[in-house]
């Protein structure tokens, strides 16, 4: 099913030859919109990052290979993959520690074309994955950057490397917490504010809440949710409107996400 807010191509209006012409542009943003789309899922679903799928890890010589990897970078925002990859840590110096991780950084590929129109040889550069391997060295182990996903511990040694540890620990999913209650709101004053909660065991201060409001909610009435103590969401009604507004008694849902 298409999502209703994607337009085709075939609706854009058309010339009086019924022809259609297509720009950059109609590429260019939805696919900005696909990336941020996929950001915001990765972020709504986890809360710290990891290894989803641990794919191969090797060594040969001093290079490092890593093929078939996926994971959420550890601020949660994405996901990244690699496809058969190396990393050549000859210039290590002998005794330093190695970090190796996935970091969020598209790698490019260029693709010479001829233009039928001008013939002029162009190159156009286009990313092929999300997660480009890359290390830090140091006396220990430095820290995996918050936007990468860890892949492995090595140590360079007089004859190439030791693989000391392959990552695997898995992305921390967040908690969903849900409930719902029989909310009957006063009459409100026109500005003002109202408010009653939802009990919802283990709710925290500072969490994300989501709202479910009655399908009847009155015209007007603007709906906020906040967890105010444990185990405790508030509900705030505001009337914006010049006139005192009575919300009718009705059921209220609050999906709470536990970081």
């Amino acid at each position: 099913m298409i999502n209703p807010w994607y337009k085709l191509l075939t609706t854009q209006p058309a010339n009086t030859a019924n022809k259609r012409r297509i720009l950059e542009v109609h590429l260019d943003n939805p696919d900005g919109a696909i990336v941020e789309g996929l950001e915001a899922l990765a972020q709504s679903l986890y809360s710290a990052g990891g290894v989803t799928v641990p794919g191969t890890v090797g060594i040969a010589g001093t290079v490092l290979s890593v093929s078939g990897r996926l994971g959420v970078p550890l601020d949660g925002s994405a996901g990244l993959y690699s496809q058969a990859q190396t990393l050549d840590l000859a210039a290590v110096a002998t005794g330093q520690q190695i970090t190796a991780y996935l970091e969020a950084a598209p790698q490019t590929q260029n693709t010479s074309i001829t233009d039928p129109d001008t013939n002029q040889l162009l190159t156009h550069t286009t990313y092929l994955r999300l997660g480009k391997l890359a290390y830090a060295s140091g006396v220990t182990y430095p820290a995996v950057p918050q936007n990468a996903v860890p892949v492995a511990k090595l140590t360079r040694t007089a004859g190439g490397l030791t693989l000391d540890v392959t990552e695997t620990a898995a992305p921390t999913l967040r908690k969903v917490l849900e409930g719902s209650a029989s909310l009957d709101f006063p009459s409100i004053a026109a500005g003002g504010i109202a408010t009653l909660t939802i009990a919802i065991a283990g709710a925290q201060p500072g969490s994300e809440v989501l709202l479910g409001a009655p399908a009847g909610l009155e015209a007007g009435l603007l709906a906020f949710g906040l967890v105010t103590a444990a185990g405790t969401v508030t509900v705030r009604l505001y009337n914006p409107t010049v006139a005192a507004i009575d919300p009718a008694p009705a059921t209220w849902k609050a999906s709470v996400l536990v970081h």
